[in-house]
């Protein structure tokens, strides 16, 4: 949700993925999750780490100011608040893009993080680096997996029975992820699937169609709070899910492309995977950590 007033220029054919030997693909990557957001150790030219805020609703991948000077990043401005450049290369995770165009400034949007939680993150994982991977998500075990896409196995468009997953089809629009889904069971509504957002947001219209009664914030009568007995993506579900009903950030530009952000508080209750190659969303239910062995007991 950090980038969206980033317009996609269409200028990655000469970037490539890259990854270390035994890492992307193979094992398992320890995130953060601070302020609802996740955050993954990363390096920019080869310096670092630096935090990275791992953001599907960013369309662009951006790096701050500060790790533009550390990394001798060489930028040239395009908005009085923004600038554009290229690194030579990017890693987290295992998983590498070279030569690739970031932009560089500090999001508003992302602030708070810093500000509130003192998360001092450097760089945020938007589009331009994830589509290049299969992307899975863990919540429950706070770890994170990159698979590059061209070594992604092809996947179903719809789950085998009695399988434990889900699978959502989506539509990419400016580097976002949309996918259709519904709260309460009624009507279908398109959302903003955002890893980078710390709440479900709707817009107002959504929530006056659907009798969603809100309480309003003292001072703030444009803000209200609310909890939809469901939110569901397909057959994929969660219950009693926080909502905040408000105008969509950038509305002139978001409007008539999507009614919602979905971010942690419906997304953490599954393992999540991202296919940009196949459109794909995958919802698994988490699985639990085995409980330790007792003293003396040998598993």
């Amino acid at each position: 949700m950090l980038v969206r007033s980033v317009i996609l220029l269409g200028i990655l054919s000469v970037s490539r993925v890259a990854w270390g030997a035994g890492e992307a693909g193979e094992s398992d990557a320890p995130v953060d999750i601070v302020g609802r957001v996740i955050f993954i150790q990363g390096t920019v030219n080869g310096q670092g780490p630096f935090k990275c805020i791992l953001d599907t609703g960013a369309t662009e991948t951006v790096i701050t100011p500060t790790v533009a000077r550390q990394t001798k990043v060489t930028s040239h401005r395009v908005s009085p608040n923004q600038a554009k450049g290229s690194v030579q290369s990017i890693q987290a995770g295992g998983a590498g893009v070279s030569n690739l165009q970031v932009y560089v400034f500090d999001p508003p949007q992302a602030l708070s993080l810093r500000l509130d939680k003192g998360m001092d993150y450097g760089v945020i994982l938007g589009y331009t680096f994830l589509y290049r991977f299969v992307t899975t998500i863990d919540y429950a075990h706070k770890a994170v997996r990159f698979l590059p896409a061209g070594s992604a196995p092809k996947l179903a468009r719809k789950a085998a029975p009695g399988e434990q997953r889900f699978i959502v089809p989506f539509e990419v629009s400016g580097g976002s992820i949309l996918a259709k889904g519904t709260i309460n069971g009624r009507g279908t509504a398109t959302f903003l699937v955002d890893t980078g957002s710390a709440e479900v947001l709707i817009t107002p219209k959504l929530g006056k169609s659907l009798g969603i009664k809100a309480a309003a914030e003292a001072g703030h009568p444009e803000v209200g709070f609310a909890t939809v007995e469901q939110l569901a993506f397909g057959e994929a579900t969660a219950a009693n899910v926080p909502v905040i009903i408000h105008a969509l950030p950038n509305e002139g530009q978001a409007a008539g492309r999507y009614d919602g952000i979905v971010g942690y508080p419906f997304l953490s209750n599954f393992k999540v995977t991202v296919n940009y190659r196949d459109k794909l969303l995958i919802l698994e239910p988490p699985v639990a950590a085995p409980a330790p062995a007792a003293q003396g007991e040998v598993r």
